[in-house]
């Protein structure tokens, strides 16, 4: 959903839902924005989580009132350690243009990968963009999953197991939203019960076929919300 979801609130460079503004280079993002992705996790270590500190909210969500100090004291340390290893220490040992030409290419590397996944499990042809008015906890949250959030098949053994491994589990992106604490091992066993109450019950789950569905589903999203809109 717009707003509250920071995943697809990638303005101005993108427009990832209808209600989002379209502006002219919109009309290429299916072209440019595969290499933007992989800038996702670099953003998020260099500025993104300070601005949500400083902004306290994520999109429209409010951070928690009774957020600890110790929260703030742990992302803060965190950031220091991460650029301490990853950056300084390579720097005294190596020259500097290699240590940051290596951790812009291994950033840029998880970023595209976090960034994708998250994307083929929302920003897709076959998911749903309820309004912001629209039910999102209590007894609408089920239904906002289903209605949002698209699995992804992996009927090759090999690299499904090799791709599940690489996303963490997030192929199972609705049963990570319904149970975000159980390890990502157990979401193909969760998800093929889960997919069987649901047709049993004629509820409908959205599911990719497998990766280059996901992959070819995306793109055409993108070339959707890339053309100007009859109104713009």
């Amino acid at each position: 959903m717009d707003a509250f979801d920071s995943d697809i609130a990638q303005e101005p460079f993108a427009r990832l839902a209808p209600c989002q503004q379209w502006r002219p280079w919109h009309q290429w993002q299916h072209v440019y924005l595969w290499f933007l992705y992989g800038f996702f996790a670099l953003k998020n270590v260099i500025f993104g989580d300070v601005r949500n500190l400083v902004d306290n909210r994520i999109g429209k969500q409010p951070l928690p009132a009774d957020m600890r100090r110790s929260t703030v004291v742990r992302l803060v340390v965190g950031k220091f350690v991460h650029i301490s290893w990853a950056v300084v220490v390579p720097m005294l040992f190596n020259p500097w243009w290699k240590v940051v030409l290596f951790y812009v290419t291994c950033s840029w590397l998880v970023g595209f990968a976090l960034a994708v996944v998250f994307q083929l499990a929302h920003c897709v042809d076959i998911a749903g963009f309820p309004d912001e008015g629209a039910g999102r906890r209590g007894a609408d949250f089920l239904e906002h999953q289903l209605l949002t959030t698209v699995d992804i098949a992996s009927p090759m053994p090999v690299f499904g197991h090799a791709f599940r491994w690489m996303v963490g589990g997030l192929d199972h992106q609705i049963e990570h939203h319904m149970a975000p604490r159980l390890p990502h091992t157990v979401y193909p066993l969760v998800a093929r019960r889960f997919h069987a109450l649901c047709n049993d019950a004629g509820i409908s789950v959205r599911l990719h076929p497998g990766v280059w569905a996901a992959l070819c589903s995306h793109t055409r999203w993108l070339m959707d919300m890339g053309r100007r809109p009859l109104a713009a």
